[in-house]
């Protein structure tokens, strides 16, 4: 789901903005940065000695924090 291969994402992505090679370049930046920090995240669970539990939970609390993002902010007033 996450790879940067994903054609119907990319599609998605550009038609959201404006047909421009940056947009899918940062696009897949962003995402092999995603793959990278919950890899990384994951050895460092696995290292500290949770075992192989850890990088299903780190992935759960990464995916949570990702959704938090998406919450309305409240209004300024």
């Amino acid at each position: 789901m996450g790879d940067i291969g994903n054609p119907a994402m990319a599609a998605r992505v550009m038609r959201a903005a404006h047909p421009d090679p940056m947009v899918i370049a940062i696009h897949s930046s962003v995402i092999t940065t995603g793959l990278a920090v919950g890899t990384w995240a994951g050895g460092l669970g696995i290292d500290a000695g949770y075992g192989l539990t850890a990088p299903p939970r780190i992935g759960l609390a990464l995916a949570l924090l990702g959704l938090l993002s998406l919450a309305p902010r409240a209004p300024r007033e």
